[in-house]
């Protein structure tokens, strides 16, 4: 049988969802399948031993936010980062807007707060109704796109017509509280620039309330299509977290909870909490916590975290959908989408009666007191829990940025989904390539990944692989190589003094090695550190502020072989580190040199500009992250 695809642009259509099915020795791919924002691919290869390796492949180009922030105010952070997403942009600027307020000790009024909660109900509700209804529901159908499905037939164009009205009411929301449905401007720390009439406010909850006629249809819809499509396979225990609620079910406000691990965490509790790493198949990060390898969030989640705080009338929709919690299967995150959805109607009315009861009133700009700190700002997007994190200065510009998405905490969790479920397709099951092909393709569609959102990460050069060989509980040393008085060759003690002020969450002693040789070797070695990076200035390489990466064999290679591209101390540095191997001072396996090309080494001279400290004490920090928290 045929499976045609939900496709975008000029992807070429194949046999199968994602393209055409490769099969040799049974193996199966996808190839650039895409969905609600960028596409990703997946390979699964069986062995003649029975072992089966699977592989979840994000090839969308890296996008540098957060490098884009640095030196911009909050307020324009806050415009700048709501860019990141076109189907759910509201989220980003309220996770900025979150943190410069946590940062500052701020607190917005109660009507900026309400007006705040109920945007998102809009970008919410949009959001899901896109989900379920032009993007999972054709692929059910094995239709092309849910246009082709309004064409069929004079029954369907007048069904798909009044489904598609329930998108529309979501925007309309989003516009009238945001300014427009997409990239709002009106969200921005402090308060709102502007404020919706009262008549507006009356005439969208009309149609609100007006809408359940028309959403029922949509649920029942989508229950009978879904139903029998997920595969009855064993479902895998996992963790899900989300923001919990206290009296409502929360989408702005609350606390962060897991399923299996903390609750109503803080945000400084969760920010020790995840921890992100990156893997070499994918542009996207990845997240941990201190007791799973990959978690997710979502709707899915939400229901599993707020079961009891779920409205009477979204408790029948999940018995139409044949939900019910707690539940671990990923093929119901679209059904969860449904659940919400209705829930979102409920709560949003309620909303609007609460702001219309306390009157609405113009807001001035607050003067807001900047400071040098850090804040964290976090919500629910539709897809799951936003986190924002930034560092300021006294003028309250951004010195450093990070923001996680919903999408990057699931890269994971899919990859950990895709090799469960493809070890219990290809095992007794007589099912063909194609089919099963398909069915990890929908897996992953339920999912609702928005990947071109998720790719933001910096890496220099090739990010090698690395392997779970320290514990949380290992000791790492990160020494400078160099002469701190001539020019350039501090690039070492420059790069040290970033990464101590950003900091890495472990055992991490930072070392200012000068030009010491053979005493610093002696010294390492008497602290037995688990591994040690060396950054050091280097000659050689085309062009200045290049970075190279060496192991401790690598280097040890190069220098005998008097290749150019050696650490500039190598009568001195390179020299004690061969001299500290032959003598079997007992240095860690695990050794990593950093050389960075310089311009100069001016006694007194200035350092180069050109030379992004930054960027690199960053790509450092995020490889020993790895250390700790990969497996």
């Amino acid at each position: 049988m045929k499976y045609p695809l939900l496709h975008a642009g000029n992807h070429e259509i194949g046999a199968s969802v994602g393209g055409g099915v490769e099969s040799k020795n049974r193996s199966i791919a996808r190839k650039n399948i895409p969905m609600v924002e960028g596409k990703m691919s997946f390979e699964i290869e069986q062995g003649n031993d029975g072992e089966i390796k699977s592989t979840l492949i994000v090839e969308e180009p890296l996008r540098h936010f957060e490098a884009i922030c640095e030196g911009k105010s909050a307020e324009e952070v806050a415009v700048i980062v709501s860019r990141i997403c076109g189907v759910c942009p509201f989220p980003y600027a309220l996770a900025a807007s979150k943190a410069a307020e946590h940062a500052f000790g701020f607190k917005v009024s109660e009507q900026t707060h309400r007006l705040r909660e109920l945007a998102l109900y809009g970008n919410m509700f949009n959001s899901h109704v896109l989900h379920a209804l032009d993007l999972v529901l054709p692929r059910l159908l094995h239709l092309n796109s849910i246009i082709e499905f309004a064409v069929a037939t004079p029954e369907n164009t007048a069904l798909a017509a009044k489904l598609l009205g329930l998108h529309t009411l979501g925007n309309d929301l989003a516009r009238l509280i945001g300014g427009r449905e997409v990239h709002s401007i009106t969200i921005t720390p402090g308060y709102m620039t502007a404020i919706p009439k009262e008549e507006e406010l009356k005439a969208i909850r009309e149609r609100l309330a007006n809408a359940h006629e028309t959403y029922d249809i949509l649920v029942n819809v989508f229950a009978s299509v879904a139903k029998g499509t997920n595969p009855k396979l064993p479902i895998r225990e996992r963790e899900f977290i989300a923001v919990r609620g206290d009296k409502k079910y929360p989408f702005y406000s609350g606390l962060i909870s897991s399923t299996k691990g903390w609750e109503n965490m803080k945000a400084a509790e969760f920010e020790k909490y995840k921890h992100e790493y990156v893997v070499d198949n994918s542009n996207s990060k990845q997240v941990s916590t201190e007791i799973s390898k990959s978690y997710m969030v979502g709707a899915l989640a939400r229901l599993n975290v707020n079961h009891d705080l779920i409205c009477e009338e979204a408790k029948k929709d999940m018995e139409t959908l044949g939900l019910s919690l707690p539940c671990s299967d990923p093929y119901e995150n679209t059904s969860a989408q449904l659940v919400e959805g209705r829930q979102v109607l409920i709560d949003a009315v309620k909303a609007i009666d609460e702001l219309l009861a306390i009157g609405l009133h113009e807001e001035k700009r607050p003067k807001i007191k900047t400071r040098a700190g850090y804040g964290a700002g976090y919500l629910e997007a539709p897809r799951g829990l936003i986190w924002h994190e930034y560092r300021y200065n006294e003028e309250g510009l951004v010195t450093w940025a990070n923001c996680i998405i919903p999408t990057g905490m699931n890269t994971g969790s899919m990859q950990e989904d895709l090799e469960h479920f493809a070890k219990h397709l290809l095992g007794p099951a007589k099912a063909s390539d194609e089919e099963i092909g398909y069915d990890l393709d929908l897996l992953l569609a339920h999912y609702d990944p928005c990947n071109s959102c998720a790719v933001h990460v910096v890496r220099l050069g090739e990010k090698k692989e690395v392997k779970a060989i320290l514990a949380p509980e290992a000791k790492v040393a990160v020494v400078s190589i160099g002469n701190v008085l001539a020019g350039d060759d501090a690039i070492g003690h420059v790069v040290v003094e970033e990464m101590k002020h950003h900091g890495v969450d472990g055992n991490v002693d930072y070392i200012h090695g000068g030009v010491t040789g053979l005493t610093i070797m002696e010294d390492l070695a008497k602290e037995n550190y688990d591994a040690v990076y060396f950054i050091d200035a280097v000659d050689g390489l085309e062009h200045v502020g290049e970075v190279v990466r060496l192991t401790g064999e690598e280097l040890l290679e190069k220098a005998k072989q008097s290749e150019p591209v050696l650490s500039l101390h190598q009568g001195d540095f390179t020299h004690a580190f061969r001299l500290a191997r032959a003598i079997k001072l007992s240095l860690p396996e695990k050794i990593v040199f950093y050389g960075v090309q310089i311009a100069h080494t001016k006694v007194g001279a200035k350092f180069t500009p050109v030379i992004d400290t930054h960027e690199i004490a960053h790509t450092i920090i995020h490889e020993i992250e790895d250390l700790y928290y990969s497996e």
